[in-house]
């Protein structure tokens, strides 16, 4: 019973948070409490061709939407590659990014981006976890010269069990840091954290508040409400047969 209503409390969160990302691309906001105030809903995929397979299917879409009074940009971020587990706790993904800017006058851009990443993860204890993230992001685009380096540090805890599965909390929180390999400088810093819950061990839904500090300038700051569900079901949940010896 307990679940029902969590699980139908959860829809009802997503439901209005979508609404409030469709209206809030045509509909001027008055009220300045939320000046500066983005929505951020994704889906986040990482997919095992099967339960005991090294290679995974990436595949991420990502709305975004900007309260900033008086501007308004709509932006779809998609991302599709291959991820390879090289070690227990390493794998490392090629990707292509492809994000579309739309702003209040109208005017659009078409990015197209090649994305490397290292991934790390390190347990302490029953519950915690660490995880590590270098990106090497590169501008595909010929008139834009964008190529820039991130590492992303943070910490994973499941909240009311050991081993995350049906009905278990999350606590996630990580920063994320932005270095311009073309101009040699900071570029923005990206922090997060969120609360989390799972529908099964490979499903998980996740509210959070995102702040980021763009350059140097102060007024470029931007908050973010996200919500996001996390994705790892495996394309079949069975396994190779084996060869025999």
């Amino acid at each position: 019973m307990k679940t029902t209503i969590i699980f139908k409390t959860l829809i009802l969160i997503l439901f209005v948070s979508m609404s409030q990302l469709s209206i809030s691309q045509y509909v001027d906001v008055p009220n300045r409490l939320f000046e500066g105030v983005s929505k951020w809903v994704g889906h986040y995929g990482t997919h095992p061709f099967n339960p005991n397979s090294k290679w995974n299917f990436v595949n991420a879409e990502e709305f975004r939407s900007s309260l900033a009074y008086p501007i308004s940009l709509a932006v779809f971020v998609g991302e599709t590659g291959l991820n390879y587990q090289f070690a227990k706790n390493n794998s490392t993904s090629l990707t292509y990014l492809y994000i579309r800017v739309n702003d209040v006058e109208e005017s659009k851009a078409n990015l197209h981006r090649i994305v490397y990443q290292i991934f790390d993860n390190h347990k302490f204890g029953t519950r915690v976890n660490f995880y590590h993230r270098i990106r090497l992001e590169k501008e595909l685009v010929p008139d834009i010269k964008l190529f820039n380096f991130q590492y992303l540090l943070g910490v994973f805890i499941p909240i009311n069990d050991i081993v995350p599965k049906k009905n278990t909390f999350s606590f996630n929180i990580n920063n994320d840091y932005f270095y311009s390999l073309n101009n040699q400088k900071f570029v923005s810093n990206w922090f997060y954290v969120g609360i989390g819950y799972f529908l099964n061990p490979n499903l998980r839904l996740e509210f959070g508040w995102r702040y980021i500090k763009n350059g140097d300038n102060n007024n470029d700051n931007v908050y973010c409400s996200t919500f996001g569900v996390i994705n790892t079901l495996p394309f079949t949940s069975k396994s190779p047969p084996k060869k025999n010896q």
